[in-house]
């Protein structure tokens, strides 16, 4: 396929359909995008071109991720910012009640 071929040449990991479309295998006129295909689709009307350039993907930095690949990275940053802010508070507690220089 001409866009899996100049999605690889861009650096995306495009081994199927599946890279902008959420069949392995589209049948025509049945297209179902991903938020990728969405993006590109999108982009293609705004800029009013004939063919879908792979390279405004790099635009957009969410495009290089799956939906998944995102939420398990967001949920996984959010899990040690929990801790992080749980240990603040512990610190800042302790300090305040037990090791506060002003008692």
């Amino acid at each position: 396929m001409k866009i899996q071929k100049s999605a690889k040449e861009a650096g995306f990991d495009a081994t199927n359909c599946l890279f902008c479309h959420n069949e392995k295998l589209p049948a025509k006129g049945k297209v179902t995008n991903n938020a990728r295909g969405e993006f590109l689709v999108k982009q293609k009307e705004a800029k009013k071109a004939k063919e879908i350039d792979v390279a405004w993907a790099l635009e957009n930095w969410r495009a290089h991720l799956s939906p998944e690949v995102d939420q398990r990275r967001l949920r996984h940053r959010h899990f040690y910012e929990a801790i992080l802010a749980t240990a603040s508070i512990l610190v800042w507690h302790f300090y305040m009640v037990i090791f506060d220089p002003e008692v």
